[in-house]
């Protein structure tokens, strides 16, 4: 494998655990608002979602390139 693609391949899964890591904490945290009744930080998943979206994208975007 050439070391531009395996470069590439190494950015996206360095991304997808990034992002894995974002779902994870997430997740943590809707099951505790909900568990604890904790509205503000239902709020927070809830505006925090655009930034697991964003990143998504961003992977989706790279895995075209390759």
């Amino acid at each position: 494998m050439g070391k531009h693609l395996q470069r590439d391949l190494d950015g996206i899964k360095k991304e997808l655990l990034t992002s894995g890591l974002m779902v994870e904490k997430a997740l943590n945290n809707a099951i505790e608002s909900l568990i604890d009744r904790h509205p503000e930080l239902a709020k927070e998943v809830i505006s925090g979602d655009r930034l697991i979206d964003q990143k998504e994208n961003q992977i989706e975007e790279e895995c075209l390139k390759v």
